[in-house]
């Protein structure tokens, strides 16, 4: 992949592409499939989007899920810390989204406080981590007894608004489209490759 934009590119693209390789690097160090990342940010999004939430949140949700495990390229020995260095990082990259290094870092938190990293609980969770949590949960599932498993988790690591709301989208029969980074949320005057290489750097030393 090619790091820096070519000629007549919107720079957004590129940064996002490379936003997205390293998502991938953060999946493969945390021991996740190839492609986990995108499917949580698509199952995610899509569950925003039958909630109505607006348009600028589900772009930051994208990100999050995106990046969720980001923290792991430098810090992988405890899983528990990975949100709180992922968070960090992702507070420093300008080009993203204001609340994508707050989903970061609360989209471990289990509903009824045993999550990680700061043990929030309820309506503590934004409801944006609280969908990229239930994504989690569901790619960790079989397909066949996913919305059982996630019923049973109800009021205990899933808010029970969430799951209400993916079983509403079960039987709407929706499918999460493959999601591409969105890119036109990205702060186009932030887009700075060497400075976002230099972070990374910085996080693993």
């Amino acid at each position: 992949m090619a790091l820096f934009p070519q000629p007549g590119t919107d720079p957004r693209q590129r940064f996002a592409q490379m936003l997205a390789f390293y998502g991938s690097l953060g999946d493969a160090a945390s021991g996740y499939p190839r492609g986990f990342g995108p499917r949580k940010a698509s199952i995610a999004v899509a569950l925003a989007t039958l909630a109505e939430i607006d348009e600028a949140s589900r772009d930051a949700i994208g990100f999050a899920g995106l990046l969720h495990a980001i923290g792991a390229i430098a810090h992988h020995e405890e899983p528990r810390d990975v949100p709180v260095y992922g968070a960090r990082l992702c507070e420093r990259i300008a080009a993203l989204p204001p609340a994508t290094a707050e989903l970061v870092r609360t989209q471990s938190e289990s509903w009824d406080g045993t999550g990680f990293p700061d043990q929030l609980r309820w309506h503590a969770i934004p409801f944006a981590a609280q969908l990229l949590l239930l994504s989690h949960s569901v790619l960790m599932l079989s397909e066949e007894d996913a919305l059982d498993r996630v019923n049973a988790e109800s009021g205990r690591s899933l808010s029970p608004a969430a799951v209400a709301l993916y079983a509403r989208w079960l039987r709407l029969g929706e499918k999460a489209a493959p999601l591409e980074p969105p890119w036109h949320a990205l702060d186009p005057g932030a887009c700075d490759v060497i400075s976002f290489l230099t972070e990374i750097t910085d996080e693993m030393t």
